[in-house]
């Protein structure tokens, strides 16, 4: 009785690893920093970009899934906060290998800054992409909020639809904390 209880369970969680392989779940949190944020009316998107470092599976992996997400972010980002009623260009002077100066901030306009953190894989072949975001007020060149992305996969591509995610969850974020304000409920990739 016990063997055939394992075996359905084996089984059932076959059934589950196969129906979520291929996808990418992504997960964006977001923490004000100061008391009175200002309102977000137009955004520069600085996408920095790192090596993982060290020779792990993790690493290994998680920079695959980074090569492939990088680009798709640089272009998706600003398009899909512009298909929604805020201006963005990306900052392409700023934008690439990590550097000790913060990027250069336009006046008037607020810097949104995503970076790559971590990855993490796990022994069932799962693989999370953790990065981080910041909004820098464009007067104090000093960040007021900051967001956290993890995006996990199981034979998963970090791809076009990918970004779009990250770019709705990070305006739906953003929206939640009062910073932006959005013309439609439903924010577009399109």
């Amino acid at each position: 009785m016990l063997a055939k209880l394992r075996r359905v369970q084996a089984l059932a969680t076959v059934a589950i690893l196969l129906a979520v392989s291929g996808c990418v779940t992504s997960r964006v949190s977001g923490e004000l920093l100061v008391d009175k944020p200002p309102r977000v009316r137009e955004v520069e998107v600085t996408v920095r970009y790192r090596a993982y470092e060290g020779n792990n599976m993790a690493a290994r992996m998680g920079q695959a899934g980074l090569d492939n997400l990088m680009p798709h972010l640089r272009a998706r980002v600003p398009a899909v906060f512009s298909l929604n009623g805020i201006p963005a260009t990306l900052n392409e002077a700023a934008s690439g290998i990590y550097g000790k100066e913060p990027p250069p901030i336009r006046p008037g306009v607020t810097n949104l800054v995503l970076f790559p953190v971590s990855a993490t894989h796990s022994t069932g072949g799962g693989l999370s992409l953790h990065l981080e975001a910041s909004l820098v007020n464009p007067t104090t060149s000093k960040a007021f909020w900051h967001g956290y992305i993890t995006l996990s996969t199981i034979g998963g591509k970090f791809d076009e639809g990918v970004a779009d995610k990250v770019a709705v969850k990070l305006l739906d974020q953003m929206r939640a904390d009062k910073l932006v304000r959005l013309p439609a409920k439903e924010i577009r990739t399109q």
